[in-house]
């Protein structure tokens, strides 16, 4: 079965030993790097006990490594503007929400549905 992968436009194009990219792709990481890494988040409850998430930044980091796909390298990465890298950060993350149900293709923000009450909710003053 291929692997699920998502694309990111990003704002400004990166130069790479190939030329300058416009776009980002990351796939879904394997069962091997879920073992060895675990969660790039974990789950807390507010004093009301509304769960949220509370993200991992070196898991982040770390599952970017593995999943950036193609002629950008994870130093690259590194050079990207803020808006970009929170672009490719929930485009990650997106594949451990909702059940690991991630989309395939250009989306990068997680979808957020009030009638699921069992899902944590991304936490306030974060990027979503």
């Amino acid at each position: 079965m291929p692997r699920k992968t998502i694309t990111i436009n990003l704002s400004q194009s990166v130069m790479t030993h190939k030329g300058l990219v416009s776009i980002i792709t990351l796939q879904e990481p394997l069962a091997g790097d879920y073992f060895a890494l675990g969660d790039p988040f974990t789950i807390a409850s507010s004093p009301q006990g509304n769960p949220f998430y509370v993200e991992e930044p070196e898991r982040i980091a770390a599952y970017l490594d593995r999943c950036v796909i193609g002629d950008v390298g994870p130093d690259r990465v590194a050079t990207l503007g803020l808006h970009d890298a929170m672009a490719i950060k929930e485009g990650l993350l997106s594949f451990f929400r909702h059940g690991g149900e991630a989309a395939a293709g250009s989306k990068t923000q997680p979808t957020n549905s009030s009638s699921q009450t069992s899902q944590p909710s991304t936490p306030a003053g974060s990027a979503a």
